[in-house]
């Protein structure tokens, strides 16, 4: 059987957390094809200009950007043999099986259907795709022992939508009184970043799954690295998914996504769950008591 290509665009697709669906999907289509594994072609030859954070973000953050989560994102779906990037698409090409199936060099179009996820979960597609390279998640699960995660969100991008952080370290030193271990991951575009601890798996997308996938719990609010585990076997607990300031964050548009407010994605495992509410200090300390058995 021939491989399935997955095209990634940056013409129309995001350099940020946002691509994670596009990935998923490809590897439902891989397996739909029944392709034996997936080639991913990014076409980088220049970048959308589409989102508040696309006009703002400077050439060459958006470079590094592609380069660190999204091409990096590629290497979470074990099904992925090779990866290349093509700097003009005069020189794209591709055969057999493709994703999207409608992509065109010059017409690119992009996938962001995750309203369509729990139909294809019902019909029998895997949604939990991401995955850590396993030579760095034994290494983590080896070097880390037990532990708990916190993941921070402290972007100038929306604010509205960042964590409770002084709720969060409240929590984190509750917790290590309780003998739990935890590990804070900040956010990368955070304030004094480069002083904060822990930062090869806030920085390292690979190190940073491991991370997830061997923790006993993962803390945190909607965010676009925590949203890696929700279509992995990672345990999860997400606060404060609605922020009604913000459109991407309303009812009406995560209902519109196939987010429901209230509701579970069907796929979640028995440790993983979307906690409707916000992350005041009284709230994720006692869904930690609730799931850590404290």
């Amino acid at each position: 059987m021939t491989p399935l290509t997955a095209i990634y665009d940056f013409a129309v697709m995001p350099v940020t957390f946002d691509c994670a669906p596009f990935f998923v999907a490809a590897e439902v289509a891989r397996k739909s094809w029944q392709s034996p594994c997936m080639n991913v072609v990014f076409v980088a030859d220049r970048y959308r200009m589409y989102s508040e954070r696309d006009k703002t973000t400077t050439l060459s953050a958006k470079e590094n950007r592609a380069k660190q989560i999204v091409i990096a994102m590629a290497g979470l779906v074990p099904s992925v043999a090779g990866v290349s990037v093509v700097r003009d698409r005069n020189h794209l090409q591709f055969h057999g099986p493709m994703f999207p199936s409608k992509y065109k060099t010059w017409e690119p179009v992009s996938y962001y259907e995750t309203n369509l996820f729990p139909e294809i979960h019902k019909e029998g597609g895997k949604l939990q795709v991401f995955a850590a390279p396993k030579e760095i998640s034994e290494q983590v699960k080896s070097q880390m022992g037990h532990y708990v995660t916190i993941t921070l969100r402290e972007s100038a991008m929306f604010p509205e939508r960042n964590s409770n952080v002084e709720a969060w370290h409240r929590m984190a030193m509750t917790l290590e009184s309780k003998g739990v271990k935890v590990i804070m991951l900040h956010d990368t575009e955070g304030d004094d970043f480069f002083n904060r601890p822990n930062k090869l798996f806030a920085q390292s997308l690979h190190h940073r799954m491991a991370l997830y996938e061997n923790a006993v719990m993962n803390f945190g609010v909607s965010n676009g690295p925590l949203w890696m585990a929700v279509y992995s076997k990672a345990p999860l607990r997400m606060f404060k998914l609605v922020v009604p300031e913000i459109y991407t964050t309303t009812e009406k548009y995560l209902t519109e996504r196939g987010f429901p407010p209230g509701e579970q994605p069907p796929w979640f495992n028995d440790n993983q769950r979307f906690i409707w509410k916000n992350d005041t200090y009284e709230v994720i300390l006692a869904e930690a008591i609730k799931c850590l058995n404290l």
